[in-house]
């Protein structure tokens, strides 16, 4: 657990998952814009550019965060931060063994 200000600066327990890769990096210049829907940095032409925007859709309303970290040949940093449920769900308890599945 690691301690977070939510969007409304209410200090909350979470959880913090990184994601790194050491590829190119993302272009300073394109750091503004790359949570814009429809934006996408690869050359290939076959994203559409809506992962991120996703992505970071889901954590607002979430009331959790994401945020980037990149230099140019050295790769990207992406920290989601998750915060803790702050009331219980109405679900069934998670069992403590996996479910295993026969072909």
């Amino acid at each position: 657990m690691e301690r977070h200000q939510d969007p409304r600066g209410h200090s909350r327990d979470g959880v913090r998952i990184d994601v790194a890769d050491t590829g190119e990096g993302i272009p300073p210049e394109h750091l503004d814009t790359i949570f814009q829907p429809f934006v996408s940095t690869h050359r290939n032409n076959q994203n559409l550019g809506l992962g991120l925007a996703l992505v970071q859709r889901l954590m607002t309303e979430n009331e959790g965060r994401v945020t980037v970290v990149s230099e140019m040949g050295k790769g990207t940093t992406f920290s989601l931060w998750i915060p803790k449920a702050t009331a219980s769900l109405d679900r069934p308890p998670v069992p403590e063994t996996p479910l295993s599945f026969r072909p």
